[in-house]
This record gives structure tokens, sequence and C-alpha cells, in this order.
């Protein structure tokens, strides 16, 4: 069963159970790598609650939308608006994930710009990702501090130092990192505290000695899949790539990659890229950002995606990002039939009923 509630964006404290004000014009989505939204529309023509209760439950960013299944939230969002419209006594209530934050977020607060470099020193990737994401939302003042779990942040070998005059937001140093080649998934789940009942997210990273991949149980649909939809996407696709350093001009330092002529499969014309990292002097590295770049991109990408049905077996508060799903194929002129092989799950989408679209790539 669905329940829509209320809690406090700083504390996850629960305020208010609006469930009976919801109407059946819901959306949502989960996605890993980037900010998602939802909107909710609810009916105020009956509500028990005041003009002025409606104004503070649902005042954006001080408040989250919690959406629930068996009191497990399956979607969390900041408030970020809410439309109301006279004529049909209805409040459109529009939210984003908790990633947006990163994007209103430098890794210091105004008034912290003196001590706001921070070097993620003899990290690896993953736990450098936690650090940045940890300044950005847990470590400052109480208005600063929202309520998550996330990993330590010990332990590796490489280094990566953001400097305070570069003045970066959380969002472009953490999608700066997710850009380079095995470079972890990262998903901000939406979780309830078991004892408290408050609400908080827990922040997951994939293991880069597995490609990054998050973790998720293994969900399957016998009876097959609906409105299956496949797309092998080759825009982005490289073969050389450049990765001009800092300086400018004839004392600029650039790293390079390219195909080794013979050996590898690909039959089509040359296609290179630029990518500038202002920050970086040395050779080695920059050698080492392009080929990261031409080998995470050196295959077109396969998505897919399909509308599944939350049931007995398969219950929509196991949903994650990170899992893995197949489904059962029948009669396509493009897909082999049988079962699908098991897919890797970016993300997922829904409304107010149990069918759920999975986006999905092989792995």
């Amino acid at each position: 069963m669905f329940t829509y509630e209320i809690s406090e964006s700083i504390t996850g404290k629960p305020v208010q159970n609006v469930t009976r004000l919801a109407t059946r014009e819901s959306s949502w989505e989960r996605l890993v790598g980037q900010v998602t939204s939802g909107s909710t529309t609810f009916s105020l023509a009956a509500s028990p609650f005041s003009r002025a209760q409606h104004r503070t439950l649902f005042m954006p960013w001080t408040h989250q939308l919690n959406i629930c299944w068996n009191r497990w939230p399956i979607y969390s969002g900041l408030i970020t608006q809410a439309g109301w419209t006279q004529r049909t006594k209805r409040l459109t209530v529009k939210s984003s994930s908790l990633r947006i934050l990163l994007s209103r977020r430098l890794m210091f607060p105004v008034g912290g710009w003196g001590t706001g470099t921070v070097d993620a020193y003899s990290l690896d990737i993953r736990r450098a990702m936690a650090l940045f994401v940890r300044k950005a939302l847990l470590d400052g003042n109480p208005r600063w501090k929202v309520p998550l779990t996330i990993i330590g942040h010990v332990g590796g070998s490489r280094r990566d130092t953001v400097h305070n005059d570069s003045f970066q937001t959380a969002e472009d140093i953490i999608s700066a990192l997710e850009a380079e080649a095995n470079a972890p998934d990262i998903d901000f789940r939406p979780r309830r505290v078991p004892l408290s009942d408050y609400f908080e997210h827990e922040v997951r990273i994939g293991d880069p000695a597995n490609g990054g991949l998050l973790d998720g149980p293994s969900l399957e649909w016998a009876r097959g899949a609906q409105d299956v939809k496949t797309v092998t996407e080759g825009i982005d696709m490289v073969t050389g790539a450049f990765t001009p350093g800092e300086g400018s001009e004839q004392i600029r330092p650039f790293g390079q990659s390219a195909l080794d002529t013979g050996l590898e499969p690909y039959q089509g014309p040359y296609l290179d890229k630029v990518q500038t990292f202002s920050r970086a002097a040395s050779l080695d590295q920059l050698d080492a950002f392009a080929r990261a770049i031409r080998i995470a991109n050196s295959e077109p990408r396969e998505l897919m995606s399909f509308t599944v049905r939350s049931d007995g077996r398969n219950k929509l508060d196991q949903f994650m990002p990170g899992m893995r799903a197949r489904a059962l194929v029948r009669g396509d002129e493009w897909l082999p039939p049988g079962w699908s092989p098991w897919q890797y799950v970016l993300g997922y989408s829904g409304g107010s009923n149990r069918s759920v679209t999975l986006k999905v790539k092989g792995g």
C-alpha cells in the first residue's frame, strides 16, 4: 500500500501523513548519476488541515515528501515547488532527489573560503567520493547537515585535491569522478531508521573492483515484461581523446590516447574528443585521463527499459538501483526469445500503482 509522508529535511523527523490528500496523479523516479524528480497532486477540498498548515507542510526545502510502500520509502524528494489551482482545489507538489543539494553546495559555506581546500589524500576513488559527499552534506553547522549515513574515507593510493579558489560545487566534483573509467555508481537510497522511525538517506557507492557497480537483489519476471524498449546509442563513442591540462598556448601540456590500429574490431571512422583538465599538469596523469575517456566510450551504450509489476515475490520495497533483473521474452523481432540476460538496473520510475519501469544496462 502506498503512503505519502512529510518529514523535516534537516532532521528526517516525520511531520504528517498526507495519504488521505493524495490523488492518483503521481510520478517519481530514482536513477544513479543524476538528480531525479517527483510530482504528486493533492486534493485539499476536504482536507482536515487549515490554510496555514497546508502552507507549512508543503514549504519548499524545509520539508521532504516521502512516497512509501508498506511504510518503506521508495522515493524521497526535497519539496521545490507547490502549485495551487483554485478551481480544482488541487495542489501539485514537485520535488527533487537529495542529490540536488550537491549542486547547491561547495566544499565550504559562505565565510569558510579560507579553509575550504579539500585534499582527498591516500584514498581510492570510492572513498574520495565519500569524503566529498561528506564535506558537502554532513560536515558543518546544523543547517548544513542532512540525515544520511555514508562509508568511511580511509584507504587507497590516489590523491584528489579541490582548491578553494576553483569554487567547484560538490556536483562538479562528483560528476568528474563519475566520468572516469570504472568509476563507481552512487545512489542516495532513502530509508527509515528502525528505532526512531525518522527518514534518512544511505549513500551507496559501487565497488571499483567490480566495475563500479552497486550491489542489490536479483529479481525476475517469468510472465515477461511490457513496453520493452531498447536503444543502442553510439553518439558519444570515442576512438581518440585529447586532454589539455593546466597552462595556455605552446606551454600547455596535454594527454592523448588512440586506438591501437589494426588490433580493435571497430571498423568505423575515427571519432575524437577533447576534454580539458585545467588543474592537471602531469603528462602521465593527462595520458591516463585520455585513455580512461577512450575506453569508457569505445562501445555503443546498450540501454533497455521495460515495465514490470510489483507482486508478492518481487516487492516494491526490495527495489533499488544496482539490483539485477531479467524477464521472459517471447516472439520479438529484435530481442532473442527466452530469458533476457541478467540486467544491471540503473534506476526505475513509477506512479501511484504497482507498475514500475526499469531502466537497465547489461552487466
